[in-house]
């Protein structure tokens, strides 16, 4: 037994497990006991998968109040949240180089250089030899 009076592997009475919910205690004519001990592997997991979605689920319903609270709150004071934030809607940067070996390689000529790149430069080939 535990301490709140489930054996371990179950739910206490009540439906909680001693952890928070965010929404107070399940009343107990909702509350599901689960003894973990009598289930196979796949049922485990299929619940570990259920109760990923719902913490996925959760995170997304946070998430878009907290947005909408932002934004609230940004229009209160005259700006967008996007003004705020300074994101904005980006083109994708246009490609410049193709991998003479692999066509589908290529690169914008920004950031790192990609290590097929470097080879081929190493191997003598310029820049202006592999651009699209």
């Amino acid at each position: 037994m535990t301490e709140g009076g489930a054996s371990a592997g179950q739910t206490a009475p009540g439906g909680s497990s001693g952890a928070p919910t965010g929404q107070g205690p399940v009343p107990e004519e909702d509350a599901a006991v689960i003894d973990l001990e009598t289930l196979s592997r796949e049922e485990l997991e299929a619940l570990q998968a259920e109760v990923a979605a719902a913490i996925a689920t959760l995170e997304r319903q946070r998430k878009a109040q907290a947005q909408a609270e932002l934004a609230r709150r940004a229009r209160e004071l005259g700006f967008t949240l996007r003004e705020l934030t300074g994101t904005s809607e980006l083109a994708p940067w246009e490609l410049r180089y193709a991998n003479p070996a692999n066509v589908n390689q290529t690169w914008c000529g920004r950031g790192r250089k990609p290590r097929w790149f470097e080879k081929a430069m190493a191997a003598g080939r310029t820049p202006e030899d592999m651009l699209i």
